[in-house]
C-alpha cells in the first residue's frame, strides 16, 4: 500500500482551471468540502443535492461561480436533466464526482434514549431484519414487511447512473476524464450494525474495479476510481461519534477527503484508474494496487480467469 501526498495549491490550479466538474451530495459535509475545494482553485463546480434550497445555498456560500442544480441521483429522469443541462449550459463536462449518499442504518448505533433511534426502534427501514409487519387491507392477515431498498437506490443506482451518464458525455465530447465514486472503509470492512450500508460500499468498489478495465474507458482517457473514508465527521455521524471518546478513532473531517478528491482529479491517469485512496485522520493511502497484485498471482495458476 502507498502513502500519497496531497497535491499542492499550485498544482490543484493549474490542473483544474475551468474544469467542469458535477459533485453530488455537495449541500454538506464531504461532498460541499469537495465542491468547495475544487472551485477555490478555479474548477466551474455544480453542487448537486436532492433540496433545491440546500444545494443553492451551498452554492452562493461556497462562491467562485458555483451554480446549483437540484437532482435526485436514484431518479434516472433526474440524472439525464443534471448532465443534459450541464453539458448544455458549460459545453464541457470534465469529473463527476459520485458522492451522495445515505446510511439510515446509523441511526440505531444512537444512544439509547434518543429520541430518534427510539422512533426508529423495530422499523425496517433502519434495520432490514426487524419484524415489522404490514398493515393489512381489509379481510388481509398482516405479514412481513420487505425490508427498504432505498439505500440501494441512492448508494447503488445513483453512481451507476452517474457513471453511466458520466461515460456517455465524456466520450460525445471527445474528452478525457474523471469519475470518482465516494465508497467507504465499509467498503472493505464488514460492520455489524450496517449491513446494508455494507453491501451498497461494496458494490460500489466492485463497480470501479470492473469499469476501470474497460477498455473503451482506457481508450477515451477516462479514469474510474474510489475514495474510501474512514470514520469522519460530518452530519451523518456526528450523532454517533459524539459518544465516542475523543481521540477513541483516528477521525478525518470532510477538508480532508476534499484534499483527496483533488488528487483524484489532478494526478496522472495511470496512477488513479482503478485505484482508491482510503483516508484516515489526514493519511491518504491507495489500497487497490495489492489487491490487484493477489488477484494477478491468483489467477496466474487459474486458466480461464481474466485480470
Amino acid at each position: 500500500m502507498a502513502s500519497i501526498s496531497r497535491p499542492t495549491p499550485e498544482i490543484l490550479s493549474a490542473n483544474l482551471k475551468s474544469k467542469v466538474i458535477i459533485v453530488t451530495g455537495a449541500a454538506s459535509g464531504i461532498g460541499y468540502a469537495t465542491a468547495s475545494l475544487l472551485a477555490q482553485h478555479g474548477a466551474q463546480v455544480i453542487v448537486v443535492d436532492i433540496d433545491a434550497s440546500k444545494s443553492q445555498a451551498a452554492a452562493e456560500s461556497i462562491g467562485y461561480g458555483a451554480v446549483s442544480k437540484a437532482c435526485n441521483v436514484s431518479s434516472w429522469a433526474d440524472q439525464l436533466e443534471l448532465f443534459s443541462w450541464t453539458v448544455s449550459k458549460f459545453s464541457s463536462l470534465d469529473a463527476v464526482i459520485c458522492n451522495a449518499g445515505i446510511d439510515p442504518e446509523l441511526t440505531m448505533s444512537l444512544e439509547d434514549g434518543n429520541p430518534l433511534k427510539e422512533k426508529a426502534r423495530g422499523k425496517v427501514f433502519y434495520d432490514f431484519s426487524a419484524d415489522e409487519m404490514e398493515v393489512p387491507g381489509e379481510g388481509q392477515e398482516a405479514r412481513l414487511k420487505a425490508p427498504s431498498d432505498a439505500v440501494w437506490e441512492v448508494n447503488v443506482k445513483g453512481p451507476i447512473y452517474n457513471l453511466k451518464l458520466g461515460l456517455h458525455y465524456m466520450k460525445r465530447l471527445g474528452k478525457s476524464g474523471r469519475v470518482i465514486l465516494v465508497g467507504s472503509a465499509n467498503s472493505y470492512l464488514p460492520l455489524a450494525t450496517t449491513p446494508l450500508y455494507c453491501a451498497s460500499k461494496h458494490a460500489v468498489l466492485g463497480l470501479v474495479r470492473a469499469a476501470s478495465r474497460r477498455e473503451d474507458c482506457k481508450e477515451a482517457g477516462i479514469t474510474v476510481s474510489m475514495l474510501a473514508p474512514w470514520t469522519t465527521v460530518t452530519p451523518l455521524t456526528e450523532g454517533v461519534l459524539k459518544n465516542i471518546p475523543e481521540g477513541a478513532l483516528d477521525t478525518s473531517v470532510p477538508d480532508d477527503l476534499a484534499w483527496a478528491v483533488g488528487y483524484l482529479c489532478v494526478a496522472a491517469p495511470e496512477l488513479v484508474n482503478g485505484k482508491a485512496i482510503w483516508v484516515q485522520g489526514k493519511k491518504m493511502t491507495e489500497v487497490e494496487e495489492k489487491f490487484h497484485d493477489f488477484t494477478t498471482a491468483l489467477s496466474a495458476s487459474s486458466e480461464g480467469w481474466t485480470t
